[in-house]
């Protein structure tokens, strides 16, 4: 195979390969979501304000992740991630 065909070879595998980690990453992300707040929801409200706060930010009352919070998602996203 000359050299021209087998750059587009590579250019292939790579693209399938990178396609294939951001499909993982996106189930992972949907996955700990889930886990996440299944996790949340079964605390108790003096407990769970460790990991979720109100949101000034938002006008409807919504909540965002504190720094446990967030740390705690990622750690759950990076390890459904990591498994093959």
């Amino acid at each position: 195979m000359d050299n021209y065909l087998k750059g587009i070879v590579k250019e292939i595998k790579d693209y399938k390969y990178k396609a294939k980690e951001t499909m993982n990453r996106e189930k992972a992300s949907i996955i700990a979501d889930e886990l996440y707040f299944m996790f949340i929801d079964s605390l108790h409200d003096d407990v769970a304000v460790e990991y979720v706060e109100t949101d000034p930010d938002n006008d409807d009352g919504g909540t965002r992740n504190t720094e446990k919070g967030s740390e705690l998602y990622y750690a759950i996203e990076n390890r459904i991630a990591d498994i093959k």
